[in-house]
């Protein structure tokens, strides 16, 4: 069964090269204000900047967010809207969006709106857009964050799986969640998938340029990322197919009707979240499935070069820059190695698991 009727994937910016983009044509524009007779501070959504979420290079632009409307609990503001200059803009507009953003709970986010910020305003001085960058001296709104370390056990692994089949949750998120494990992949990279990046029988998935992480796409010479199929991850995608093959995504929007919009990124970190209870383990994201997969790999004595060239991770030394081996023989032992493993841990199979130590207890490090 070949999925793949294409020749390849053309060379692409990245997907966050292109919010980049989008962002510079918006400096070139202008820039709408919303401010409250009463005070207080903007919100994402309010006018002070146009939030959109991440969608798939291609698809069809989604309909812009509603203005912000006074609620009951503030009937006695007005929200006057005006289009400014992008070099009219202060310094203190800026700390207020930002703020704002925290207040409402959101401090990662609001630090990764400050990145963009940064580069967007970055790239405007050296176009002579603004003679200087309001975020000059700005720092972080959300503070330092730390890294996370949350990988989940053999026991949790069986019981997150077994608990899937009555999750609530849409069939195609089962699948996807699972095929995030097999494959070790990022959430965005399925979530965006097209069908027509996936050939069965040749077992390889290939991740356009278009939807690698920014660091990748802005490599001086970018390739795809080739993703060699294990039996179980061609089983899960082969179960998909039946579910969505007639759409040109792998998951495609269920309001959509024209079928031409992918899933949002944001519905599989919300699947686990809202099933939480459900499964009954210790909180954990669709990003922990890629760090666990990475562990356990490790842990099963595939070399860790190999693994990071599974996961598309950059090493960072010079000898990455003379070495254009393509790796596909190893990351292929890697995933078999993994997907024969998991097969073991899951419920129905009987194999030889391997256990990786609960985070917080380094005692059972030793165990196997």
């Amino acid at each position: 069964m070949s999925v793949n009727a294409g020749s390849g994937p053309a060379k692409t910016p990245g997907a966050s090269a292109q919010g980049l983009t989008r962002s510079r044509a918006w400096l070139s524009s202008s820039f709408t204000e919303s401010s409250w007779a009463s005070g207080g501070t903007p919100r994402a959504g309010s006018g002070l900047v146009t939030t959109k979420r991440r969608r798939a290079p291609g698809s069809a632009p989604r309909p812009p967010l509603p203005s912000y409307a006074p609620t009951s609990s503030t009937q006695s503001s007005t929200v006057r809207r005006r289009a400014i200059k992008v070099r009219d803009l202060t310094r203190r507009q800026l700390v207020r969006l930002l703020q704002g953003i925290v207040d409402r709970g959101a401090p990662v986010t609001a630090n990764r709106v400050y990145s963009l910020l940064v580069q967007t305003f970055k790239w405007a001085v050296a176009q002579d857009v603004v003679p200087a960058s309001p975020m000059a001296g700005i720092e972080k709104p959300g503070g330092h964050e730390q890294e996370r370390r949350r990988f989940l056990s053999a026991e949790e692994v069986r019981t997150f799986w077994a608990k899937l089949e009555n999750a609530s949750m849409a069939l195609p998120t089962r699948l996807a969640l699972k095929l995030l494990w097999v494959t070790g992949q990022r959430r965005g990279e399925l979530t965006f998938a097209k069908w027509t990046d996936f050939d069965l029988d040749a077992k390889r998935w290939t991740i356009p340029i278009a939807l690698l992480k920014s660091s990748h796409a802005r490599r001086a010479d970018p390739e795809p990322h080739v993703v060699p199929l294990s039996p179980l991850a061609l089983e899960l995608l082969r179960e998909l197919h039946k579910l969505t093959g007639e759409s040109e995504h792998v998951l495609p929007a269920r309001a959509d009707k024209r079928k031409s919009r992918s899933y949002s990124e944001r519905v599989l970190s919300r699947a686990v979240r809202e099933n939480a209870k459900h499964f009954g383990i210790a909180h954990f994201t669709p990003h922990d499935l890629r760090r666990t997969a990475a562990s356990f790999m490790t842990k099963l004595g595939v070399p860790r070069l190999h693994v990071e060239k599974v996961l598309n991770h950059s090493t960072g030394d010079i000898a990455e820059v003379y070495d254009r081996h393509d790796y596909l023989p190893e990351k292929r032992a890697a995933l078999l190695k993994w997907g024969a493993h998991l097969q073991g841990i899951i419920p129905g199979e009987n194999s030889n698991v391997v256990e990786l130590p609960r985070t917080d207890r380094r005692a059972a490090s030793r165990r196997s």
